[in-house]
């Protein structure tokens, strides 16, 4: 600035921010009388064009805690052309001290002017600035929108400069939105697969649940290996039927009847086939022996018939 005293700075599309120190040294001067104004050409068709003022640093002799004295060391930022206009909303008239404004602060109009004045013993740092054309229409694709809606030149961007007065610089503004971005979409895919993993989980159970807690397995038929069957030494073995298993017991033989008689032994006892026929005359008491039989000494050794 003690370069440009009483001079007129413009800034605007080609100029996207100014950093404006109060001297190129590591102190001002004495008996310093130094003004500057700042002029914003038109960077929107639609919107008029104001500045933003940012304080980076301020180091004036004095103390604004108990009010800045005028007649020591002090700064005017005035919100207009010239000296005569108001102070810039939200600034003290006088500045002074070590404390900076914290945030941002806007013109009504397209010009600020600043003066600076320091009397004729000790100096300090000064203060550094940065003051940035805007507008508060519609943001361009090549511009970006502060916090507080208003346009500048994406040019300000990853700068390492605040000039929207916020607590970070606007590329990392974009860096942290687009950390939480991530996270957001990391979360919400988290969520996903935890919510895939319940649903398949209370499927298994209800299908468990309907097939009554059994679980069915199929397996091949085994083959079954009988015993073998024991033989004596020397003995026939026995009568296997076509089509049966080896190893089992064959069924038994049908019976055939009787064994034949021996001719030596008379045959047992049949029933008589009928009786003789009777004399009508003189039947008799009882019938005759079979022929064949040796006579019996008791025709009825179990009792006469009934009837008789």
């Amino acid at each position: 600035m003690d370069q440009r005293c009483d001079k007129t700075l413009t800034i605007g599309s080609s100029t996207p921010s100014i950093r404006l120190d109060l001297t190129r040294y590591s102190r001002y001067e004495n008996r310093m009388n130094c003004r500057l104004t700042v002029r914003a050409s038109n960077i929107s068709a639609t919107s008029r064009t104001r500045l933003m003022l940012v304080f980076r640093k301020i180091d004036i002799k004095g103390s604004d805690f108990f009010g800045c004295d005028e007649s020591d060391d002090v700064l005017y930022i005035h919100d207009g052309s010239s000296t005569s206009d108001p102070p810039v909303k939200g600034l003290a008239r006088v500045l002074c001290g070590e404390r900076e404004p914290v945030g941002s602060y806007v013109s009504t109009g397209d010009s600020l002017t600043l003066r600076f004045k320091s009397d004729t013993w000790n100096t300090d740092d000064g203060f550094k600035l940065l003051i940035t054309p805007f507008h508060t229409g519609s943001c361009l694709g090549s511009e970006y929108r502060c916090n507080g809606g208003q346009c500048i030149s994406g040019g300000n961007k990853c700068d390492n400069y605040r000039q929207c007065g916020e607590s970070i610089d606007e590329c990392e503004v974009t860096r942290t939105l687009s950390w939480i971005a991530g996270v957001v979409v990391g979360v919400i895919f988290i969520l996903v697969i935890i919510g895939l993993g319940v649903f398949c989980l209370r499927r298994f159970l209800r299908r468990r649940n309907n097939s009554g807690g059994v679980v069915k397995y199929s397996a091949a038929p085994q083959p079954v290996t009988a015993p073998p069957m024991y033989q004596q030494p020397g003995s026939v073995p026995p009568y296997q039927q076509p089509g049966t298993t080896p190893g089992y017991y064959p069924p038994a033989p049908e019976p055939q009847g009787y064994p034949p008689q021996n001719a030596a032994y008379p045959p047992p006892y049949q029933e008589p086939q009928g009786y003789p026929p009777q004399n009508a005359a003189n039947p008799p008491p009882y019938p005759q022996q079979p022929q064949g039989y040796p006579p019996a000494s008791n025709p009825y050794p179990y009792g006469a018939p009934m009837g008789q």
